[in-house]
């Protein structure tokens, strides 16, 4: 017999008679696991090859707990597939006693995802999504001293932008707006993806000067990370140079102000030949799917 995992039930697979639905029964199954008194932990399971729930037995100890265990879960289930049955509507605030959103997974160790009475999800904890905002090269703009577009790759026939590792330093500038997804209690991670142009060895530097800032805020002096990474002594080998993780106000659509550039003459860049750039990333993770508002979370 398949089971279904919800929260820490274990659940067997079956269909009420001519009167529970996949929704209804998820109703009852969340109201169950919040509603239920016995406070041993673990997982419980539970018999539900009759109309009559019953719950068997405790997957840690073992202990058998009679019929009275889930009385609230029974008379749930009852009322529910009679009222279905006789075609009476079932409210939320019914089925969930007061209850004001569903938590599906592990919500006692704080990782589940979370849908509102109206709706609406949500992610805490391990639930939460990592994504990535990318700014390809061409995509950024150029001022003075600009790296070259030239060459990219071992065919020759692809182009990107190479920061000098001689002379100059070059750079490029863009902007981030933070998205509605975004969870704005955590921070975010920036990052270089790039190559060097040949199988020589040595460290290239990359330099990232930014200011972040809300809607209605002022901006001010910028700060600037660096970060140091050593070539694989690879052509074209794709390489991600991390910075350090930056926090900023905690609000969506705050935009971040950028400058990207390389370097050079820091004494950790000891490669002397281009590094062409592939983009710019910022991996963030999001604990909703977008926002309830258009611009507030």
């Amino acid at each position: 017999m398949r089971r279904i995992v919800i929260g820490l039930l274990l659940l067997p697979s079956m269909v009420l008679a001519g009167a529970l639905s996949p929704v209804d029964k998820a109703i009852l199954d969340h109201y169950y696991l919040n509603k239920q008194t016995n406070s041993i932990p673990g997982a419980y399971i539970v018999d539900r090859s009759l109309p009559g729930i019953k719950l068997i037995e405790h997957t840690i100890t073992g202990q058998e707990l009679g019929q009275n265990s889930v009385s609230n879960y029974q008379v749930a289930v009852s009322a529910l597939a009679a009222n279905r049955i006789a075609g009476t509507a079932i409210t939320w605030a019914e089925a969930l006693g007061g209850m004001t959103q569903f938590l599906w997974g592990d919500f006692t160790g704080g990782n589940y995802l979370s849908i509102s009475t109206n709706g609406f999800p949500s992610f805490a904890g391990s639930a939460r999504n990592w994504t990535s905002i990318h700014i390809s090269g061409f995509g950024m703009t150029v001022g003075a001293s600009a790296p070259d577009l030239d060459t990219f790759g071992p065919s020759g026939n692809l182009l990107a932008y190479r920061f000098a590792g001689v002379t100059t330093i070059e750079q490029m500038f863009f902007s981030i707006e933070l998205p509605h997804s975004w969870d704005t209690n955590t921070a975010i991670h920036p990052h270089v993806h790039w190559t060097p142009v040949n199988a020589s060895t040595g460290h290239v530097d990359w330099a990232l000067e930014y200011s972040w800032q809300s809607e209605g805020g002022t901006y001010v002096a910028p700060t600037t990370l660096l970060v140091t990474q050593a070539t694989a002594a690879v052509a074209w080998n794709s390489q991600r140079s991390e910075f350090q993780a930056i926090s900023g106000p905690g609000v969506i659509c705050s935009i971040i102000v950028c400058r990207l550039y390389r370097p050079y003459n820091n004494i950790g860049d000891t490669y002397a030949f281009d590094a062409a750039l592939i983009d710019f990333a910022v991996a963030l993770q999001n604990d909703t799917l977008g926002s309830r508002l258009e611009d507030e979370k």
